[in-house]
């Protein structure tokens, strides 16, 4: 009898760790490919984002 992990085989257990690795991977790849895409959209100012606060006394 094949080892298990919670329901699964020791085998389909490694299959879903690795596919759960994998979109973790694809999903941070897309998170930085938004905000690329976002930043060539509307590139920040120089104190974050296209019309920053007005405040007297700060640079």
């Amino acid at each position: 009898m094949p080892a298990t992990i919670g329901q699964v085989t020791q085998q389909r257990y490694d299959e879903l760790v690795a596919q759960a690795r994998d979109l973790v991977r694809e999903h941070g790849r897309i998170q930085f490919m938004l905000g690329d895409n976002a930043l060539e959209i509307e590139p920040m100012g120089p104190h974050g984002g296209s019309q920053p606060h007005q405040t007297p006394g700060l640079v």
